[in-house]
């Protein structure tokens, strides 16, 4: 039996914010994307954090409290103007002291962007056919700030590259069939007749893996920075002002298509299935494997399971750099699932259930298979936290993924 994850309408805090937000888009028309584009000093939420806003609903958040509450108002204020008027079609910015402003004890400073979103917003429009098949890879989008004609989309691989440009246009509306190949930018759009920004001078490559969401500038020497623009000025709404007029000559560069940890757990007894609950809450796809198709069925339906009599065979099915956690029913399997595992080496984790004594007789019998060293020191056991001494199959659980989440974030996962 093998059975695909169903995706869940919310994932974990909007982890895949783009999906989310197609789907608003194509059940409430018009969406305002509230995006966290700056941070000075404490805040509630990290750059690149965002809600989104229909006239009745609210997807994710900012850090709730009174900066969430004015984010909510202000946003169903643009949805009201615009079904008026059809206005707001550049990104409107906003940036709020925390402390003066709104009361809460942060007293930090943010800068949150609202985006009217619609079916047939050029970036929007573009970046969902770019994302069709593309499942598991790499997609970025950086827009401007001033003028949402401007935008450029990349993709780390190839074919998602030349569907995309079977889609661009150029500045007049006219579509570049024959293929709208421009030297130096990959899958781009850019350069509308009333923008003319120059996207090209943006410090942008192909391949963009490790940089996470934030303000890009075309000159890195240029003066109109927010952070400069902050330099010597006291007064908190002076601040967001400088914030606001430095933040408006940027662009937005943010993943539209977050690759996660892939997390094959072999074994779904009490603590896989408890394991596999705690996963639902964190950013990454969780895969179950065992020979018990009554235990797989307990499991939550957003896991993808595999049901087989071999689980060893199937550690050939992982892909590279997937997350290993051994914790089946027998420990002949766990030794075998493990040397699988470690001659593969192309992996991320491989975490084993188990005390100490395990671990030292598992290491012995590797040595006597002819295991390096090197390669048996990647070997994690015991696995989770050691100062939760429960063997509460829940607490058991709750460690692991606490490690798991830990690591994601030291790696930029």
């Amino acid at each position: 039996m093998h059975r695909q994850g169903r995706f869940l309408f919310m994932l974990p805090d909007m982890i895949n914010w783009f999906e989310n937000l197609r789907c608003l888009v194509e059940s409430a028309g018009t969406v305002i994307l509230v995006t966290v584009i700056t941070v000075r000093g404490s805040a509630p939420r990290e750059i690149g954090a965002k809600i989104l806003i229909t006239e009745t609903q609210c997807q994710g958040t900012v850090g709730g409290g009174n900066l969430e509450y004015k984010a909510i108002a202000q946003a169903r204020e643009l949805i009201r103007r615009s079904a008026e008027t059809e206005s707001m079609t550049a990104p409107v910015i906003h940036t709020y002291a925390l402390g003066p402003s709104l009361g809460q004890c942060c007293g930090g400073q943010v800068a949150l962007m609202y985006e009217r979103v619609v079916c047939d917003t050029a970036w929007f429009q573009h970046a969902v056919e770019i994302t069709k098949g593309s499942e598991g890879k790499r997609l970025w989008i950086c827009r401007s700030m001033i003028n949402p004609a401007d935008y450029r989309l990349i993709a780390d691989d190839q074919e998602a590259v030349d569907r995309y440009e079977q889609y661009d246009t150029c500045g007049d509306g006219e579509d570049q069939k024959d293929g709208g190949k421009d030297s130096g930018n990959t899958g781009r759009k850019h350069g509308s007749k009333h923008g003319q920004s120059d996207i090209n001078q943006l410090p942008l490559s192909p391949h963009m893996t490790g940089h996470g969401p934030g303000v890009l500038y075309p000159d890195s020497a240029s003066p109109a920075s927010a952070s400069s623009a902050l330099a010597g000025i006291d007064h908190a709404d002076a601040v967001a002002n400088a914030a606001t007029q430095a933040l408006s000559a940027g662009w937005w560069r943010e993943q539209l298509s977050p690759q996660l940890p892939e997390v094959w757990i072999f074994g779904a007894g009490h603590v896989g299935q408890a394991l596999h609950e705690q996963l639902q809450l964190l950013p990454c796809n969780a895969v179950a494997i065992d020979s018990r198709d009554d235990v797989l069925q307990r499991l939550p339906s957003s896991v993808r399971v595999i049901a087989t009599d071999c689980c060893v065979a199937e550690v050939e099915s992982a892909p590279v750099g997937a997350w290993f956690i051994v914790m089946t029913h027998s420990h002949a399997i766990d030794f075998d699932l493990c040397c699988a595992i470690l001659k593969r080496n192309d992996f991320a984790y491989l975490g084993l259930i188990g005390s100490h004594t395990k671990r030292a007789t598992f290491v012995k019998r590797l040595a006597h298979r002819g295991f390096a060293s090197t390669q048996i020191d990647r070997l994690v056991s015991p696995i989770g936290l050691t100062t939760l001494k429960s063997r509460l199959p829940q607490l058991i659980a709750l460690g692991v993924a606490t490690d798991l989440a830990h690591q994601w974030q030291d790696t930029s996962v």
